[in-house]
């Protein structure tokens, strides 16, 4: 290793050393907020515009899809409000028009946000504060911007901290600001200032395809700030920290698995070994909650849920649980259950056939699957045991986000319990959102003779609360 290399790493660790608050600082106003107690926070978007606008906002890793209880569009004079139960800050993506912007959402602070024909305007109950991190933050999360490319991260964590730091402080200090404020500033600019070499290796592993080794200064560092309590009341924690777990867990990434399942997978792994013990059920299930919702397929994705699910205290699962239920019940409806039911889907024959809306049989349960799932595999000793103790079951395999020659080869070789097999094409997820809930796998409905759903989604074969549905 050259001497100046330890020279570098030298002054990164000064410097981390340097800008690490060392007073204690004032408690934020949700220090008491976990995930199983959060604090309820309003949203409120104004248009005080000449016209109607069209707006979304979306949360990043955060249970809930804005667009199934926001309009997408507001006349002059409307306004929409959104509550969401948070624990920690999040940024909320806005967008209006071509206004795009990342503003900071904190825990039990409600904001309110007019959309005028120039620009935007806090004019909630906590103005004051939010008008101050946005004229710090907004500057600094530029949204759209192209991840910075050098080569030197030890330095480009240094410059940046130094330039965030600059700006930080042109930005006047206005009377009567809460005192928690400057300190999660301070925190969250130094996080930011790590995000940023993290984003040049993943910009060149990604897009460039040529390998930027992060240097253990910046990796190591990264890890001690999100070590600290404190930091984990920052809006930047999340995705400093999945950024952290990600780089952290490439040292074993899976050759034979796509880049997504590898990197949700070190995901999983870095909430199974979170750096703040007292934190660790929030956080795992948060992301729990997240991965729960977020309807991406890859093929680890039912495994981390698993595992993630066992690892965390009962309270916390039956929480995270009732989240689940209430997404699916957002995304599942009767007209979208019925119609994959009368639509035609191709079957291992080649010939494409409904499965009907109506059935001889009392009872028929569909199971949503997809190839590659292997909690979809451990079902089938279960499935069998079911069918054979209640005969006016029919199970009917629905696969989807497969490709038909790895779907017939996969039946082939596993020979599942069902008479009927169809496969829903790709880029149909929409159907089976809508019929299923989600499209994690595997997931069961059931309906009964007439198309009508008992229960949708269902528990699983190998739950004996199912059987209570046929008895």
């Amino acid at each position: 290793m050259e001497p100046h290399f330890y020279l570098l790493i030298t002054l990164s660790l000064a410097l981390l050393s340097a800008c690490t608050p060392r007073e204690p600082t004032p408690e934020v106003p949700w220090k008491n907020a976990t995930f199983t107690e959060p604090l309820s926070t309003t949203l409120t978007f104004i248009n005080d515009g000449a016209d109607t606008r069209e707006f979304s906002a979306r949360m990043q890793d955060y249970p809930l899809d804005f667009k199934a209880v926001l309009p997408d569009s507001l006349r002059p004079g409307d306004s929409a409000t959104l509550t969401v139960d948070i624990h920690q800050p999040y940024y909320v993506f806005c967008q209006s028009e071509y206004n795009l912007s990342l503003r900071v959402l904190l825990p039990g602070l409600d904001r309110a946000l007019v959309h005028t024909d120039s620009g935007v305007v806090e004019v909630g109950p906590h103005k004051l504060e939010y008008d101050y991190l946005d004229a710090v933050l907004l500057p600094l999360n530029v949204v759209g911007r192209q991840p910075r490319t050098g080569t030197d991260l030890i330095e480009m964590q240094r410059v940046y901290f130094e330039e965030a730091r600059v700006h930080h402080d042109t930005v006047p200090v206005p009377e009567g600001l809460p005192a928690y404020v400057l300190p999660l500033l301070e925190r969250t600019i130094q996080l930011l200032s790590f995000q940023q070499p993290i984003e040049s290796h993943n910009y060149h592993l990604f897009f460039l395809e040529d390998t930027l080794p992060v240097p253990a200064a910046i990796s190591d560092s990264l890890g001690r700030l999100l070590a600290q309590a404190d930091y984990y009341d920052s809006p930047d924690y999340n995705g400093a920290f999945i950024m952290w777990a990600q780089l952290i867990g490439e040292v074993v990434h899976d050759s034979a698995r796509d880049v997504t399942s590898n990197i949700m997978t070190s995901r999983a792994r870095g909430y199974l070994n979170f750096p703040i013990s007292e934190r660790r059920a929030d956080a795992t299930a948060s992301h729990l909650a997240y991965l729960l919702t977020d309807q991406r397929v890859y093929l680890n994705k039912s495994e981390s849920i698993d595992t993630l699910r066992a690892s965390l205290p009962k309270t916390y699962q039956n929480a995270v649980t009732r989240i689940e239920r209430s997404a699916t019940a957002r995304s599942a409806s009767v007209a979208g259950l019925l119609k994959l039911l009368k639509s035609k889907y191709q079957t291992p024959d080649g010939s494409e056939r409904a499965i009907g809306s109506t059935s001889e049989r009392k009872f028929r349960l569909l199971k949503f699957w997809f190839a590659g799932c292997v909690p979809c595999l451990t079902q089938q000793p279960y499935e069998r045991e079911l069918l054979a103790a209640y005969p006016n079951v029919e199970l009917i395999y629905v696969a989807h986000n497969t490709q038909p020659d790895t779907w017939r080869a996969y039946l082939d070789e596993h020979k599942p319990p069902a008479a009927r097999q169809y496969l829903v094409p790709r880029g149909q997820t929409k159907e089976v959102l809508a019929a299923a809930g989600t499209t994690g796998a595997p997931t069961y409905v059931m309906v009964d003779a007439t198309g009508a759903a008992v229960c949708q989604p269902c528990p699983k074969p190998s739950d004996p609360m199912l059987r209570q549905f046929l008895d």
